[in-house]
Parts: structure tokens; sequence; C-alpha cells
């Protein structure tokens, strides 16, 4: 009886701290949740603190991820995760955190800031790809392994990987799909006047943007594609090496197929 009463007077004694404290049973590991000052942690059955009481928020265990309990902090409750042993694996710096698995195994996206860019972190918590991105799309809708992402004011587009890295940097107005001109080449635009360029599989850019129209290849001469510069008052042509073969600097060119004159 007399281990029972010192036993209880030392718990009381660890809880001191907490005062005005609310008590609610959780998990795991027969810990107790408490607040102070409106913020939540956790103690454990000897009444240790596992978790300070410093967070707005704290959600389910394994509702995320296994082991791991969603977390908000600060006046702006911002979010990041907890695991089971009471340390803090993901850091509460993030306005939104998707579920695992959306968009690739093991991450989840993540937004940011005032203007909620986008990034990733995965299920280590590390920030694999950094949220600075306006839009990220799927996985795999223009090239195996890449997402189309935009950046910045005017929301500019390039693509990353399912590494996390930035494999065509997102500097161009417009992509298309892969393989409409030539197998493994997207047409690009760029610049406030949307000129046009290409860029391969591999993220190089094979043409730049410079042409304000690019025919398709083959079409006037085999294995070449007419461009015109200069609001479409200059001709010439590229191969499919990219190489600019012709100047554009005619008025006209004679279609080699049909012996007209273009433009037309």
């Amino acid at each position: 009886m007399k281990a029972l009463l010192i036993g209880s007077i030392l718990l009381l004694l660890n809880l001191n701290t907490f005062s005005q404290t609310k008590i609610v049973k959780s998990s795991p590991k027969n810990w107790t949740r408490v607040t102070i000052d409106g913020h939540i942690g956790f103690i454990d059955d000897n009444g240790n603190t596992v978790v300070k009481p410093i967070y707005s928020t704290i959600d389910k265990f394994d509702e995320y991820q296994k082991n791991w309990a969603l977390v908000s902090w600060g006046e702006n409750n911002t979010l990041g995760f907890i695991n089971s042993k009471g340390n803090e694996v993901v850091r509460p710096v993030y306005s939104t955190i998707d579920k695992f698995d959306e968009y690739q195994e093991n991450w989840a996206l993540v937004s940011w800031g005032t203007n909620s860019t986008l990034g990733f972190i995965d299920n280590k918590g590390n920030e694999v790809v950094k949220p600075i991105y306006s839009t990220i799309d799927k996985f795999g809708e223009y090239q195996e392994n890449w997402a189309l992402v935009s950046r910045g004011i005017n929301n500019t587009l390039g693509f990353i990987d399912n590494k996390g890295e930035e494999v065509v940097r997102p500097v161009y107005s417009s992509i298309d799909k892969f393989g409409e001109y030539q197998e493994n080449w997207a047409l690009v635009s760029s610049g406030t006047s949307d000129l046009l360029g290409f860029i391969d599989d591999m993220g190089n850019e094979i043409v730049h943007p410079i042409y304000e129209s690019i025919g398709k290849f083959g079409e006037y001469h085999e294995d070449w594609a007419l461009v015109s510069i200069n609001s479409g008052t200059k001709l010439g042509f590229i191969d499919r090496n990219g190489k600019e073969i012709v100047k554009p600097k005619y008025e006209s060119i004679e279609d080699l197929k049909e012996n007209s004159i273009i433009p037309k």
C-alpha cells in the first residue's frame, strides 16, 4: 500500500508540469494524449513525455503510413508526421499532404507556402521533389516515368522523372505529345511569341524554339520539314536530326514533289 501511494505521488509530480491538462486515452504503446494551452502531445504509462505538447492536432496512427500520425503545428496549422517512437519524421511545414502511392509508389504529394506550390515526400520522410511547382501531372502521360510540371508566374512547362530529377527544365509555353512529328520527339513552344522547336525523349532540346511554324517531315522533301520565321515570310528547312539544312530566308520554295511554289 505504501509503495502504491509513493508511485501515485511520483506520477502526479511528473504530470504537474501539464497545468490544466486534459487527458484522453490513446495509442500506441499505452500512450496517453495530453494537452497544455491547447497544444497536444503524449506521455507514456510511466508519466514520461514521449511527444512534447506542441502540436495543434494529432491524427490517428497508420492512416497515412504504418506507425506514422499526421500532425499540425503553428499559426497556419502546417502539416508533418510523427512516428510511434515519438520522433518527428516529417517536419510540419506543409500546407497539405496527400495519401501515399497516388502519384507514385511510396510518394505523397505535398504543397507548401502561400502559393501552395507542389512537391513530393517519400515514405522515409525525405523530400524527394522540392515543392516548387505550380502543377504536377500524373506520371506516364507523356513519357514513361515522367510527369509534366509547371512553374513560375507564367506556368511554363517541363518534366520530372520518377527519381525526382528535373529532366526537362520548365521553360516551355507548351509541350505536345511525343511521336507526333518524329519518333521520340515532342514539339515545344517558348516565349511570348510561342516560337517552336523540339525536345527528345531523353530531355534534350534538339531544335531550339526559334521558328514561327514547323511543317510535317517529308511533306515537301524527304526527311525535311518546312520552317518559317519573320511572320511566315521567310522559309527554310530542318532535317530529321534537327539541323537547319536550308536557312529560312526565302520568300517561296518550290515543292520538289509537285513542282509547285511554297507558299501557294
